[in-house]
């Protein structure tokens, strides 16, 4: 037997993704959503980006890098880790914030 509601909200997912690129699952989850879409993002970003924000050096910028790395690793994640080390999730994600207009080059 078929699900109607589960039929006609997969036809409108699919236009959905058709017509503007995404549909509105990707909204039920945004956080994660976003962790995954900047994820690879970030890891490539490190290794190609010569920007280094207000006279940061290199260390430095890295690590900023790579708490922000760890938290989209943990925030992209749907398996339970019982080794996640939340301050440094939380540092990453203050750091994303705070360092957000210096992705770019």
């Amino acid at each position: 037997m078929i699900d109607w509601y589960l039929f006609k909200r997969s036809i409108r997912h699919w236009w959905q993704r058709r017509t503007r690129g995404w549909d509105d699952s990707a909204l039920w989850c945004l956080d994660v959503t976003i962790a995954r879409f900047v994820l690879p993002r970030l890891k490539r970003f490190k290794e190609v980006a010569p920007v280094l924000p207000g006279g940061m050096r290199k260390a430095a910028w890295d690590k900023h890098l790579d708490d922000m790395i760890y938290a989209m690793d943990v925030c992209s994640s749907e398996e339970s880790k019982s080794d996640i080390d939340w301050d440094r999730v939380l540092r990453g994600l203050e750091r994303f914030g705070e360092y957000f207009r210096c992705l770019w080059w």
